[in-house]
């Protein structure tokens, strides 16, 4: 008997070097050592068909072998089971089970805790090898084992070039994404919470046409159902994926919201560990996706507290390739084939919708920006992308964090990379809310063991205690250079376990607006702004730096480096590229209500360019209040006299 597959989608680039697969271009591709499904997956990447019965599997102590021709062809995998596995491990794969298609099986069983896992060709030739946690094999592997293998795990090969180690493979939950890294131009409208009440997204949602995609970890906002119940009633699609088993579980006044919008029309799903299976561990997105053209990605549930007692950032980024790219992953993760998607009304038929009134929206003004946008989609790539982004950042990274595991003060991850970055001379800074700690408990994974444990380096942190800011920080925000990252991720494991969403925005005017914002939370402001100008040389050219200013939240940095009235350049710190000689400048900054400040100063470069010197002049702002008491006293003095 022949069983030959049919070509799908290759999982890998097509091209090969030579020598590195074998001549059939046959690899173990999958292991899966738990269940009563446990067994292997095989791939091809060669160019010619491979048939099975020309090779068998070894685990050191039984063996697997095809007596009857199994054909894989190139490009394809098949998954050789003990039996049938379930719904979310079958999905997508062509499955053979021992005993079946001339399958047989002698004392192979894999060990839970490791083993070895050989494919040899029928002379006895090891082909390939994997050896994982405990496991030890003698032949064709090279250092230390693969990890453990934990339950509704996979260990799955994601490199082509074989170098027999463990570095060939990761650890996959079946089911999570994959999505590629890619940039889109756009124009983007920046908020703050809880100051904005979220009326930018309240605006966006009030004006769609024809559908609205939302995935959410939680979702109480009476105010924002009603803009939905109402978008239903003009014939606009509403689907609302939520996390089915959030920390504490899901409220009653949550509850009463979704049935309601069910009620309403909408479709309600839930993402919930079905059968011992569930994809990410948590759903903790705060996004939607309007109309195919916009996006709303925020740090904030939405919730009525997250509106009116959070720290939180948002931005409404209007861009049609960025939301094409964004509905791609709202259409997988809402994707019912694996298993863990439920609707709402099939888990809660009883519940009673709450009583939801109309809202009546008045549309706000609010200032859009051109942007470039990347999206950071967690587990797939954001955690590695944030890690490099810090790496690259030249004068700023500004951190708002609810929470910091303490296990971030090791090396490798974003906490480490300010610090780097900290002793390369960027201005770096973190804040770390600690609403739900105790300063005085054993507890070390909190907010102030990880102040405590980082005094050593240079790295600027303060709790929410030290801040001026006095609202609970629910922020996963940060500002790297000209660029502001705005998401649901917390700093600590949810980047690889969770589905999370993020945006990186580049856009100096917006990067300067939350870097402003933080500043503010972080304490310098306090309702008096004071602007400072510092001149220093980098190998880069002159660096002319504001951010020891204080100013108010919003507050916008202007250059004018000739002086002539032209502003040349945005931003808190910038690097210039000045000729020898003397240069009159001014920095402006403009407030959030309309008011400017201007600071004059000289920048003098040597000849050389190596030093530049530069003179202060007393800001105009001050020059203005001493010319108007001057004549105040001319004045009373000329009263007095007559």
């Amino acid at each position: 008997m022949t069983v030959a597959l049919i070509a799908a989608s290759l999982s890998f680039a097509a091209s090969v070097t030579d020598g590195a697969v074998n001549e059939d271009g046959l690899r173990l591709y999958e292991v899966i050592p738990w269940g009563n499904a446990e067994g292997t997956s095989l791939h091809n990447y060669g160019q010619h068909d491979v048939d099975l019965r020309n090779y068998y599997l070894d685990d050191g102590e039984g063996t697997v072998r095809f007596t009857a021709s199994i054909i894989i062809v190139p490009g394809t995998s098949v998954s050789i089971l003990a039996s049938q596995p379930q719904k979310w491990i079958a999905e997508g794969r062509t499955v053979f089970v021992y005993g079946e298609n001339g399958i047989t099986r002698k004392n192979f069983q894999l060990n839970d805790k490791g083993d070895e896992v050989i494919l040899r060709s029928v002379s006895g030739a090891a082909v390939d090898v994997f050896v994982y946690g405990t496991g030890y094999s003698g032949e064709g592997w090279t250092g230390d084992a693969f990890k453990d293998i934990p339950n509704n795990k996979i260990a799955k090969r994601t490199s082509i070039f074989d170098t027999d180690s463990a570095k060939d493979w990761s650890l996959i939950t079946p089911g999570q994404s994959s999505f590629g890294e890619d940039t889109f131009a756009g124009t983007a409208i920046p908020f703050l919470l809880p100051d904005s009440k979220g009326m930018p997204l309240m605006d966006a949602l009030a004006g769609a046409s024809h559908e609205i995609l939302i995935s959410i970890y939680e979702f109480d906002h009476p105010e924002i159902a009603s803009l939905l119940i109402a978008a239903i009633g003009r014939s606009v699609r509403v689907t609302i994926l939520i996390e089915g088993s959030p920390v504490g579980g899901i409220a009653q006044t949550e509850l009463g919201i979704l049935s309601a919008l069910h009620r309403a029309g909408a479709d309600v799903l839930l993402l919930r560990n079905v059968e011992g299976f569930k994809r990410y561990s948590y759903l903790h997105n705060k996004y939607a996706v309007i109309d195919s053209e916009k996006v709303v990605v925020m740090s904030e549930n939405w919730k009525v507290s997250t509106f009116t007692n959070n720290r939180g950032w948002g931005s409404v980024i209007t861009s049609d390739g960025y939301a094409g790219y964004m509905k791609s992953v709202f259409l997988e993760d809402s994707d019912r084939r694996y298993g863990d998607v439920t609707p709402f009304i099939d888990l809660y038929p009883g519940v009673l919708p709450s009583n939801v009134p109309a809202y009546h929206h008045v549309a706000s003004v609010n200032a859009s920006y051109d942007v470039v946008v990347r999206p950071m989609i967690g587990p797939d790539f954001a955690f590695e992308r944030l890690n490099s982004m810090i790496d690259d950042s030249s004068f700023r990274v500004y951190s708002e964090q609810m929470t910091v595991d303490i296990s971030w003060i090791s090396e490798g991850t974003p906490l480490s990379k300010m610090a780097d970055a900290s002793d390369r001379g960027v201005d770096s800074r973190l804040i770390i809310d600690v609403t739900f700690d105790d300063q005085y408990d054993n507890e070390m994974n909190d907010g102030y063991w990880v102040k405590e444990l980082m005094k050593a380096k240079s790295i600027m942190i303060q709790t929410t205690e030290d801040c001026r800011i006095r609202l609970m920080v629910h922020n996963k925000g940060v500002v790297i250079d000209d660029c502001v990252w705005i998401g649901s991720m917390n700093w600590n494991s949810s980047f690889q376990n969770n589905r999370e969403i993020g945006v990186a925005i580049y856009s100096e005017e917006i990067s300067d607006l939350f870097a402003s914002y933080f500043l503010s939370d972080w304490g310098s402001y306090d309702g008096k702004t004071v602007l400072n100008v510092e001149v220093t040389k980098t190998h880069g050219g002159i660096v002319l730096d504001a951010s020891g200013s204080v100013v108010p939240g919003g507050a916008v940095f202007e250059w004018d480096l000739g002086y002539d009235g032209t502003i040349d350049r945005t931003g808190m710190k910038i690097i210039v590229d000045l000729p020898a000689g003397t240069h009159e400048c001014a920095l402006y900054v403009r407030e959030a209500d309309g008011t400017v400040h201007e600071y004059r100063f000289v920048v003098r470069v040597d000849d050389d360019g190596t030093y530049p010197s530069y003179i202060k002049y007393i800001p105009i702002v001050v020059l203005c209040v001493m010319i108007l008491v001057f004549s105040a006293i001319r004045h009373r003095n000329k009263d007095d006299r007559t």
